[in-house]
C-alpha cells in the first residue's frame, strides 16, 4: 500500500475512533429508518419522484432521507407514515400483561411444581424463557427427590 494510502487509512481510523457509542446507537436509528422508509415506497412500487409528490417535497429531498444521515422531526415522521402506510413512531399505550399459569404433575401423588408468570401479549420469547426455567427446576426437584427416595 502507498504512503498516501496508510495516511487515508488512519484519518479514517481517527474519525472512526472519534465516534461515541450514543452517535453510533443514533447513526444506526437513522440508517434503520431509512431502511424502513425505503422498504415502504418499494413496496408501493413507488420511485423517490413518487414518494416525494405524495409528501409535497422535492425527489433530492427524498434521496437525503434514504441516505441514514437524515434528522428527521416528527411532523415529518408522521406523514410518512401516513402516505406509506406504516408505522414509524410507536407511542401507544403499553400492551397491558397477560398472566400464565402453568401446572405441571411429574408422575407423583402431588405436583412438584406450580408456578406463575407473566410475559407481555405478544411476547412469546419471555414465555418460552420462563417455561424453559421451570422445566429446569422441576428437573432438578424431580432428581433432588429420586435421590432422598434411593
Amino acid at each position: 500500500m502507498t504512503n498516501q494510502g496508510n495516511k487515508k487509512n488512519n484519518a479514517l481510523d481517527e474519525l472512526l475512533n472519534e465516534i461515541t457509542p450514543k452517535e453510533q446507537r443514533r447513526m444506526d436509528k437513522r440508517m434503520q429508518l431509512a431502511m424502513k422508509i425505503d422498504e415502504a415506497r418499494q413496496a408501493k412500487r413507488w420511485n423517490r419522484q413518487d414518494l416525494a409528490n405524495a409528501l409535497g417535497k422535492q425527489k433530492s429531498v427524498i434521496t437525503k432521507w434514504l441516505s441514514g444521515t437524515h434528522s428527521f422531526n416528527i411532523d415529518t415522521l408522521l406523514d410518512i407514515e401516513e402516505v406509506l402506510d406504516i408505522k414509524l413512531l410507536d407511542v401507544e399505550q403499553p400492551k397491558e400483561n397477560t398472566i400464565v399459569v402453568l401446572d405441571v404433575n411429574v408422575k407423583s401423588e402431588e405436583p412438584i411444581h406450580t408456578k406463575s408468570v407473566a410475559y407481555e401479549k405478544d411476547n412469546y420469547a419471555d414465555l418460552n424463557y420462563y417455561a424453559s426455567e421451570m422445566l429446569r427446576e422441576i428437573k432438578a426437584t424431580y432428581n433432588d427427590k429420586s435421590k432422598e427416595m434411593a
